[in-house]
């Protein structure tokens, strides 16, 4: 016994002077942690918290905040968006790899959020900006129209059910994209497939949710005493049982001629054609699909979820943008993409939305690829970097005209518009068909939809913002609001182009009887 002990307590100090022989500078400024288990239990606390955490933190140690969480995960919180572009762009050849999240890579072991920064997530990244370019995500602008007119007319017939519409915009939105594959609803098993795989994924995502990513010696132990790795191995499977097969069905509606609009599978097909060593196993194929999927549909109707939060929150601005809706498209005809350049207003309300409150206030960091000083800190090799940018006014972007990869791509962050989507050589690769969807989607609600006040669900008591967004996407309390179309006409132009869709367009999968879509 006294030999483990020993043993336990030299390795410690092994741990301790490796890493103080290396500083030369101070490290950033955070909370003081516990002898080799650094913030760990600070950080497991706070699960659920993490906005309120990093809201104390900043006050208390400025924008640059240092936590330790086990031996070797040393974490930085970003909190300054300078700072951020200093380190995520001007440095992104060393701060654009990602930590070794082992949950993850037994989950989704080629998946492009996880990779390192190497050869691997270069040509993933390639090809997905292949997949999802502006070219690209033009092309896929027939399947985003049909779903926000489907959105708005189920809006009309139950309202209240305004969360599953979301949804389902979102979730068919890109099971169209990708697959070609459209959702007739929520309560299909493949629909309930994907949120089920979804949810496991976002459990993976949150910091502190399993030890193993602070400790990573724990990886050493075998699987009997450790049910995660037993989990994420089950989680694989589970996700390689969905996803291959709808990959192995969109090739054969490809070979046949069956798709009915541009998928991204058929690009993904064309690769494979080109250059068969692509991929040598057809799991990353159906990983990549995956990927695509989860990282939009949660994303996606969370922010449309945000949007009418916001909506219900702040009248005064929802006014503003229907004037200048009703000024430029009148009452007959329901907003486009071609006349986006005549909504200066419409597009800052969006704008805006993503900047006031992102609703991943973690989401995937970053990591240090070897020790680098900054201002005077030291930031050590493999730190986990996590950038999040804290009166909603439209107003502050009515004289921005850039879309948000043109922004994105500015050296000066001050005038960014918002960093939803992420820095650097990390930038969400999906930006354009996202930004394609959210326009259509918030122009038409908009147009076509007065918002109620936000109340707690079952109760009058006003809801706030932070009540409704927590920790990821959104997840506080039940809201109600209500929605409700803002005259007969927006009612007439809803059903009867939901109508036209429904006859002129083949479905993407297996054409469904009208009765099978909601009005």
């Amino acid at each position: 016994m006294l030999f483990f002990v020993v043993s336990f307590l030299a390795i410690i100090a092994y741990l301790y002077m490796k890493q103080s022989s290396k500083k030369q500078q101070p490290l950033p400024p955070g909370p003081p942690g516990l002898p080799f288990i650094g913030n760990a239990l600070y950080l497991r606390k706070n699960v659920g918290r993490e906005r309120q955490m990093h809201k104390e933190l900043r006050a208390k140690y400025g924008d640059m905040v240092y936590l330790k969480a086990g031996p070797s995960t040393n974490m930085l919180l970003v909190f300054d968006e300078r700072i951020a572009q200093d380190l995520f762009v001007k440095r992104g050849a060393i701060y654009s790899s990602r930590p070794d999240m082992k949950v993850l890579k037994h989950l989704d072991p080629h998946g492009i959020a996880i990779l390192p920064y190497g050869k691997e997530w270069k040509t993933t990244r390639k090809l997905f900006h292949g997949v999802l370019g502006t070219h690209q995500a033009d092309r896929f602008r027939p399947h985003q129209d049909y779903e926000s007119v489907r959105y708005s007319a189920n809006m009309l017939h139950e309202p209240e059910k305004f969360v599953e519409w979301s949804k389902l915009f979102t979730m068919s939105s890109i099971t169209s994209i990708l697959l070609g594959l459209r959702m007739p609803s929520l309560h299909t098993p493949i629909a309930e497939a994907i949120h089920l795989v979804d949810q496991i994924l976002i459990d993976a995502f949150i910091p502190g949710r399993y030890l193993v990513d602070f400790f990573p010696f724990l990886d050493a132990l075998p699987d009997i005493i450790s049910p995660w790795r037993r989990g994420a191995n089950a989680g694989f499977r589970q996700i390689m049982s969905l996803y291959l097969p709808l990959w192995h069905e969109a090739q054969e509606r490809i070979k046949n001629g069956t798709m009915a609009f541009p998928t991204c599978s058929e690009y993904l097909v064309d690769v494979q054609k080109k250059d068969p060593e692509f991929w040598t196993d057809e799991r990353i194929a159906s990983g990549a699909i995956q990927d695509l999927i989860f990282a939009a549909s949660d994303t996606s109707s969370s922010y449309v979820r945000l949007f009418e939060v916001m909506a219900g929150t702040f009248p005064d601005k929802v006014k503003k943008a229907q004037e200048e809706l009703d000024a430029v498209i009148g009452p007959n005809r329901l907003p486009t993409w071609e006349d986006e350049p005549n909504l200066p207003y419409v597009r800052a309300f969006i704008k805006e939305v993503h900047r006031y409150y992102t609703f991943a206030p973690f989401a995937v960091p970053h990591a240090a690829m070897k020790d680098d000083v900054y201002n005077g800190y030291f930031i050590p090799k493999g730190t986990l970097h996590y950038p999040e940018p804290e009166s909603f006014s439209p107003e502050r972007f009515l004289d921005h005209n850039l879309g948000a990869a043109a922004s994105a791509a500015l050296t000066d962050t001050r005038k960014r518009d918002h960093f939803a989507f992420g820095f650097g050589r990390r930038i969400c690769p999906g930006i354009h068909v996202a930004e394609n969807g959210t326009y259509i989607q918030v122009s038409r609600l908009l147009w076509g939809f007065n918002f109620g006040e936000l109340f707690i669900a079952g109760t009058k008591q006003r809801a706030r913002v932070e009540d409704v967004c927590r920790v990821q996407l959104i997840d506080g309390v039940d809201y109600e609001i209500d929605i409700k179309p803002r005259n007969p006409r927006v009612v007439e132009c809803f059903v009867s182009l939901f109508l036209l869709h429904l006859y002129s367009h083949i479905l993407a999968r297996n054409p469904h009887p009208i009765s099978s879509h909601r009005l």
